[in-house]
């Protein structure tokens, strides 16, 4: 099969953690004004949309889009799909003609899987949700895991999309919460 190398892509930023990873890292944020800054943060790094759990839903609102056509590939999930190159590409090569996708991997593996995604014409998901680690031993921010990304995109020939960009791709309309 040829790649289907992605010449524009978006970075995802899961910024909040998930499970246990908020005891393990210090950069985790938790309060509603730490999602916000390190949201901010990431944005300005290169992300074009941020995935957040809300921690306290008295205290901070959320606004989900669900939008269709659009398949987050899970790699190296415990009990879901195993974190191989075979299983990815099984799993790309059964997205729907003209649907958007995003791939991401667990741990260790999180850059290859941004790589892995340019080249199979995807987009990208990286930050503390998935893993906590710049490097062994150095926990990240998720403002560095959205710049290595963005290094590793621009370095293999792509383009970082804007916010802009990606709500003009999938057709995303602006939305005030309802309190």
């Amino acid at each position: 099969m040829p790649l289907n190398f992605s010449k524009k892509v978006f970075i995802t930023c899961a910024i909040t953690g998930s499970g246990g990873s908020q005891d393990r890292s210090e950069f985790v944020p938790r309060s509603p004004k730490q999602i916000a800054d390190s949201a901010i943060l990431a944005a300005k790094a290169g992300a074009a949309v941020v995935h957040c759990h809300v921690r306290d839903p008295n205290t901070f609102w959320n606004i989900i889009d669900h939008c269709h056509k659009r398949v987050q590939l899970c790699m190296g999930v415990p009990w879901g799909a195993p974190d191989d190159l075979n299983t990815f590409m099984a799993m790309v090569n059964n997205v729907p003609e003209g649907w958007t996708f995003s791939a991401f991997s667990l741990g260790r593996n999180q850059m290859a899987y941004v790589a892995a995604a340019v080249l199979a014409g995807g987009n990208v998901r990286v930050g503390l949700e998935d893993n906590l680690w710049l490097r062994k031993g150095v926990l990240a921010t998720n403002e560095q895991l959205v710049e290595r990304a963005k290094v590793i995109i621009e370095g293999m020939g792509a383009e970082v999309m804007t916010a802009k960009e990606v709500r003009a791709k999938l057709n995303l309309k602006k939305r005030l919460p309802s309190l």
